[in-house]
């Protein structure tokens, strides 16, 4: 058996670089090795910490002295013009540096980069990034702090030079500048027999995915590029050529070696990190043809993990060897063209188009259909069915017919909703395809005809079950978000589709909450009234189950797709004072026989026994109808919100039971530190949406395992519920149900 190699001990790998790099001519390396103690203490012993320093010094010198000819690198906007907002010295990330260059102000928040929250610095709370940073005066005082003006704030390129390229200024412009100087320089060498190309390019709409939250979120700006030089360079020049600053470390360093502190070894370490990190930007590309493609996310890897494309005019070219040469060309990849064969990449690249990104297509496409809208197998399949041209898809009366065919059969599988058709066509095939095929009213006419026939199919089948959700959303006081949450959470739950929504009643009108339904799949009804519908229209309107005919002000609607509901108001004892409300007001509840005419009033009969068991019959019928009620009111300090999800203590199934109410969970009763008001952020409001979801979900999971155990059980303290402490308007003395509020007057 041949012997393995040992591992060579770390104590010699430090050895070895200590004596490699003992008479370095760099100052920034001697700063670092000023800043490393001895490998030995006074005992003659190894100190540990100083080999580690020693081994990752010598490490990122190697990395730093790294030749090549072709250089790929990565250059992050706001984090290369501004510095840590770190004053305390006793910090170890801190540096003379930061103080030095401290511009005080931000002269404007591209991107609104700066008001984007993350995590702060060992606390739970989200922070703004701008409230961990500081502008660096060298920026701001060249005028090269801002991104650049040709780039909107959503990233979108809005200012082209006559050959229709960004015009690269600010920040960009300074970034370009750096390899103007590089190509200057290497042109003054006439005898050289290799070309000099560069390429830059900003990306300015990439998305990354928010742990926190499992949702994309803007990526922060930045640059990409790629240098083809004539003769070797090495990791370290072109860092420097590229602008980054040794110069500030040289100095941090310089400040640890002569301020010897107990964490001096812990500050050294975090800078040599900060070096490590940066010399990653900067790296040799495996495949140079492939990182060209990568510029514009034209390369198969950039393809596959669905990275938003770009058009290769936002790409800025350096050829002065190559006049006649041109980036496309190089790089083998066109705007009109997919690197990558199949149609997948096809379906991906067509996600970035104008419209699928002024909508927000991508986002509603995925590989499940269990939280996604599309998926990509559905929009392949429909895709499919155009015959392809140069540019183009072509479409035969027969191809149409079968993506009429195609739409159908997603619509009767339920894959998809009516509404979704428009986005369907244009997620499928390019804006230009999408247009003629939604402009010819042939095609329209015959697919609304056809879907027109299949909503009167669905009415009539008396088996159809829209199977729907009714939420209740009330509050302690108005203005804190009920509406801006119920949409929310309708996006959420029905995959991004917008709801239809009812405004507030007006008092001189009829009200009629559905007259501009459009077979949404979801509503929200805002303040509901529980005098404005009628008990039986009411009973109608929101059973889970039936379809309902509706008389409306123009014509007769019925919201047959509706799959969520979400009912607002503010009451101050929740859903508990809505249902009193509705069940004494709501036209029609006088002939129910609980309710007595006193004057011009109707008063509920208390101490009768009969007219009780009437209204809890009524009661039962309306808590089916909402099994779950979610209630908010602000946290004690005002600063955060606190929301209640309940749900209904009995299992619908036509029994009689003691003590209806609501109930609730310690994990359904949360306070989050923040308001929904016009300060909160998307991310925030999507986070809070998300966390009542999963409070939605996990109650309703908890209630269906406690009935499946026992479909007769009221659920209370005995399984893991809270009372909500309802006050319906009845109770119960000896196992008697009662109106009224509890009192022993209520009994005579």
């Amino acid at each position: 058996m041949q012997n393995k190699k040992k591992k060579e001990q770390p104590e010699k790998i430090a050895q070895k670089y200590r004596q490699k790099y003992l008479r370095t001519s760099k100052p920034l390396y001697k700063s670092i090795l000023e800043c490393i103690p001895p490998l030995k203490n006074v005992k003659g012993e190894y100190d540990q910490e100083a080999v580690e320093l020693m081994i990752k010094a010598g490490e990122l010198f190697d990395s730093f002295g790294t030749l090549s000819r072709k250089w790929i690198f990565s250059i992050h906007w706001l984090y290369t013009v501004c510095n840590p907002r770190i004053i305390d010295k006793s910090n170890i990330k801190y540096s003379p540096i930061y103080k030095e260059y401290d511009a005080t102000y931000f002269p404007s928040d591209h991107f609104r980069e700066l008001a984007h929250k993350d995590i702060g610095v060992g606390d739970d709370e989200l922070v703004k990034h701008g409230n961990k940073l500081v502008a660096d005066s060298r920026f701001v005082d060249s005028g090269t702090w801002d991104f650049g003006s040709s780039w909107s704030d959503d990233g979108a390129v809005i200012n082209v030079d006559k050959d229709g390229h960004p015009i690269f200024d600010g920040f960009t412009g300074w970034v370009a500048g750096n390899i103007t100087r590089i190509q200057n320089d290497v042109r003054k060498n006439i005898k050289r027999d290799r070309r000099f190309q560069a390429f830059l390019i900003a990306h300015t709409r990439d998305v990354q995915l928010n742990v926190r939250n499992s949702e994309p979120e803007h990526k922060s700006s930045h640059l990409h590029g790629i240098l083809n030089l004539p003769n070797l360079k090495s990791k370290y020049q072109i860092m420097e050529a590229m602008g980054v600053n040794f110069k500030d470390f040289k100095e941090t360093f310089d400040w640890i070696s002569n301020n010897r502190m107990a964490d001096t070894n812990a500050r050294t370490d975090t800078f040599l990190n900060s070096l490590e990190g940066l010399g990653k930007n900067y790296e040799k590309p495996t495949h140079y043809k492939s990182s060209l493609q990568y510029l514009v996310h034209q390369s198969s890897g950039a393809l596959k993990n669905q990275k938003a494309t770009y058009n290769t005019k936002e790409v800025l070219s350096w050829l002065p060897d190559d006049p006649g040469e041109d980036y496309e060309h190089l790089a083998g990849v066109y705007n009109n063209e997919v690197i990558s064969a199949g149609m997948d990449s096809e379906i991906r690249k067509n996600l970035q188009s104008v419209y699928n990104t002024v909508h927000h297509t991508q986002a509603l496409v995925g590989k499940s259909k269990e939280r996604n809208m599309f998926t990509f197998g559905e929009l392949e399949s429909l895709r499919s069915l155009g015959k392809k041209q140069p540019g183009k898809l072509d479409f035969s009366k027969r191809s149409k017919v079968q993506i009429i065919q195609e739409i159908m059969k997603m619509i009767r599988r339920k894959d998809i909703e009516v509404n979704d058709i428009r986005r369907l066509i244009h997620a499928a095939f390019s804006d230009d395809d999408a247009d003629r095929i939604l402009a010819d009213k042939n095609f329209i006419n015959k697919l609304s005809d056809i879907i027109d026939d299949e909503v009167e199919s669905i009415l009539s089948d008396g088996s159809y079950d829209r199977n729907m959700l009714t939420i209740f959303i009330s509050s302690k006081v108005g203005g804190i978000g009920k509406t801006r949450l119920a949409i929310e959470l309708a996006k959420y739950f029905d995959k991004g589709r917008m709801p239809h929504q009812a405004s507030a009643k007006d008092k001189d009108k009829t009200y009629d909450a559905y007259q501009n339904y459009h077979n949404e799949s979801s509503s929200i009804i805002d303040e509901i009234d529980p005098s404005s519908i009628s008990w039986t229209q009411w009973k109608d309107l929101f059973d889970p189950h039936k379809a309902p005919t509706i008389s409306s002000r123009f014509n007769v609607k019925t919201p047959w797709n509706v799959h969520y509901t979400f009912l607002t108001n503010v009451y101050k004892d929740g859903i508990d004072g809505y249902i009193r409300e509705l069940l004494h007001y709501a036209p029609g509840v006088g002939s129910l026989g609980y309710l007595k005419k006193q004057g011009n009033d109707w008063e509920i009969k208390t101490g009768d026994r009969e007219a009780a068991k009437s209204y809890i019959s009524q009661l039962s019928q309306l808590m089916r109808r909402i099994p779950v009620s979610i209630y908010m009111e602000p946290s004690d300090d005002s600063k955060g919100t606190r929301i209640v999800v309940s749900v209904i203590n009995f299992k619908p199934g036509g029994r009689n039971i003691s003590n209806y109410g609501y109930v609730h969970t310690g994990e359904s009763d949360h306070t989050f530190r923040m308001v929904i008001n016009d300060s909160i952020s998307d991310e925030q409001l999507k986070y809070m949406t998300q966390q009542v979801v999963e409070m939605i979900d996990d109650i309703r999971t908890k209630a269906k395992e406690t009935f499946e155990q026992n479909s007769v059980v009221v659920l209370d303290e005995s399984n893991g519920f809270i009372s909500d402490k309802d006050n319906l308007g009845v109770y119960w003395q000896n196992g008697m149900p009662y109106l009224g509020t509890g009192g022993i007057e209520d009994l005579f």
